[in-house]
């Protein structure tokens, strides 16, 4: 009997495990769409291009990216604007904005993935 509740227990773990992960996964895809609305919301705008530019963009299995697209031309804009003492930044302040809501937002998802069933 305890090996079998050692099975059962570690089967439930695993399913889990699976259920949190693909969780996180699906809330790391949500959260870089917020904060990519929220870069939108604080860059400068002049012309529209740098803030039209601004998107998500997985990076492997795990992983996402919000960028202000490097392949077009005016992408140097961006990065002055981001980094230059006389720029404006948005993107980090982005995700310091949106990183409280970013948590209980990856918290809720795994925690109703788990509570499936």
């Amino acid at each position: 009997m305890a090996g079998n509740t050692r099975q059962t227990i570690s089967g439930l773990l695993r399913d889990y495990g699976e259920k949190a992960k693909q969780a996180a996964v699906e809330s790391l895809l949500e959260n870089a769409e917020t904060v990519a609305e929220e870069a939108r919301r604080l860059c400068p705008v002049d012309s529209g291009k740098l803030q039209a530019s601004i998107h998500t963009e997985p990076k492997g299995e795990n992983k996402v990216r919000v960028i202000a697209d490097a392949k077009n031309k005016d992408y140097y804009y961006g990065r002055i604007t981001e980094y230059s003492p006389s720029g404006k930044a948005f993107m980090r302040p982005a995700l310091e904005a949106k990183r409280a809501e970013i948590k209980q937002h990856t918290l809720d998802k795994i925690r109703a993935a788990i509570n499936q069933n």
